[in-house]
C-alpha cells in the first residue's frame, strides 16, 4: 500500500523493481545517475514523478502514465519534450536547466497545464514561446536565462503570457 517513495541521492542507475508497489502515487528519484526513463508502466496510479538532476537525454516511456500530473525533469540533458504531448493530465512541468532549443506544437494536449519552467535552456526563437498562448489554464511560465530574452521586441510579443523572468527561489 505504499503511496510515496523517496529515493533521492542513492546513486541509482536504473529505474527497476517497482512492480510490487502498483498503488504508488509519488516517486522521487532526483539526484541519481539515471540515464533512461523506463520500467514505469507498472505504476498506473503515479501522479508525481521527480527525476531532476540525473543523466537523462530523452523523454520516453511516460505515455502509459495516464494520471501523471507533476513531472520534474530539471537539470538533465534533454533536448525535446514532444514525447510529453501524450500526457494529457500534466499540470506542472519542470524542464529547467536542460538543452531544449524548441517548443513542440502545443495543440489541446496540454489543456490542463498550469505551471511550466523552461528557465536556463537554449530557446532562441520567440515563435516557440508563443506556443504557450494556446494554453488557457497556464498560470506561470518561467523562461529566465534563455537566448530568446535578448532578442529585440521579444517582451512585447510575450506580454499576454503569465511569464516570470526569474526562477522561483
Amino acid at each position: 500500500n505504499l503511496l510515496f517513495l523517496n529515493l533521492y541521492e542513492n546513486k541509482i542507475c536504473e529505474i527497476e523493481n517497482l512492480s510490487n508497489i502498483p498503488k504508488l502515487k509519488a516517486l522521487m528519484l532526483g539526484k541519481n545517475l539515471i540515464e533512461k526513463i523506463k520500467n514505469l508502466n507498472c505504476l498506473p496510479d503515479l501522479e508525481v514523478l521527480d527525476l531532476h538532476s540525473n543523466r537523462i537525454k530523452l523523454i520516453e516511456n511516460l505515455h502509459t502514465l495516464k494520471r501523471l500530473r507533476i513531472l520534474n525533469l530539471a537539470n538533465n540533458q534533454i533536448t525535446s519534450f514532444v514525447e510529453l504531448m501524450q500526457n494529457k493530465n500534466l499540470e506542472e512541468l519542470n524542464l529547467r536547466k536542460n538543452l531544449i532549443v524548441s517548443i513542440p506544437n502545443l495543440t489541446n494536449n496540454f489543456d490542463k497545464i498550469k505551471k511550466v519552467n523552461l528557465g536556463k535552456n537554449m530557446i532562441s526563437k520567440i515563435d516557440f514561446l508563443l506556443e504557450f498562448k494556446k494554453l488557457r489554464k497556464l498560470q506561470e511560465l518561467f523562461i529566465e536565462d534563455n537566448p530568446v530574452l535578448f532578442l529585440k521586441d521579444s517582451y512585447q510579443k510575450l506580454v499576454p503570457l503569465p511569464i516570470h523572468f526569474k526562477d522561483p527561489a
